[in-house]
């Protein structure tokens, strides 16, 4: 790879992680609410979200709660209590996608953001999260033109 394109790969790839980043500290919602703000217009990067299982909701609450002092490995437990209640909820597998992938986990972490994009019923903003965390995984497994590819896909799915 020449200078000038691992320089380019390198900015694309800085770029990329950072939309990650945005995309998924705007992804939670609890029962009854989305991720609006008072006039109620989408957050930018938020998905749009609400829980149907009051179980559910306290295990998010929680997961939130662990996700944001930094504890992935509880805010992953969390998420996988939830998922055993509603194994189809698909912004559940996508908080966990994201655990997974914090805790240093690539390949469990693109085949749960899989399988939140299978549920994700034409959710183009969860789409394209999940192809930026697809993304991130394949680059930590040094699987430079598979994070490219997926770069790519989420491209299609930009809100």
């Amino acid at each position: 790879m020449s200078v000038s394109k691992f320089r380019t790969w390198r900015s694309a790839r800085a770029l990329a992680f950072l939309a990650v980043v945005a995309v998924l500290s705007g992804c939670s919602s609890l029962q009854g609410k989305s991720d609006e703000d008072v006039q109620g217009k989408p957050i930018d990067g938020a998905v749009r979200h609400s829980f149907n299982n009051e179980a559910v909701v306290g295990l998010w609450r929680s997961a939130e709660e662990s996700r944001q002092d930094g504890d992935f490995i509880g805010a992953f437990r969390e998420l996988r209590k939830a998922l055993e209640i509603d194994p189809a909820d698909p912004v559940v597998w996508s908080r966990l996608a994201e655990m997974a992938l914090r805790l240093n986990k690539p390949e469990p972490s693109e085949k749960y953001a899989e399988r939140s994009t299978q549920l994700a019923n034409g959710n183009n903003t969860l789409i394209y999260r999940n192809w930026l965390i697809i993304q991130r995984a394949r680059e930590i497994n040094n699987d430079i033109e598979g994070a490219d590819q997926a770069l790519r896909k989420a491209n299609q799915f930009r809100p």
